[in-house]
């Protein structure tokens, strides 16, 4: 769902695909876009992994939080 919490993390089209999290008709039509563009489908997939073992992995989040100690 496209929420503010979640764009701190995500970013629409790069390693996410954000929907108003009301709106059955997005939401269906997001899940056809990447069923139907592979590329698309693999392009935000690989950004999302990689986005998460550079900043969110458990190590990385432990590193930050005692760092703010």
């Amino acid at each position: 769902s496209d929420l503010a919490a979640i764009r701190e993390i995500l970013r629409d089209g790069y390693n996410a695909v954000l929907v108003p999290c009301g709106s059955i008709k997005k939401w269906k039509k997001a899940v056809e876009v990447l069923i139907s563009n592979k590329k698309l489908a693999g392009k935000i997939g690989r950004n999302a992994r990689s986005d998460v073992e550079r900043n969110h992995t458990w190590d990385i989040r432990v590193k930050k939080i005692l760092e703010g100690l």
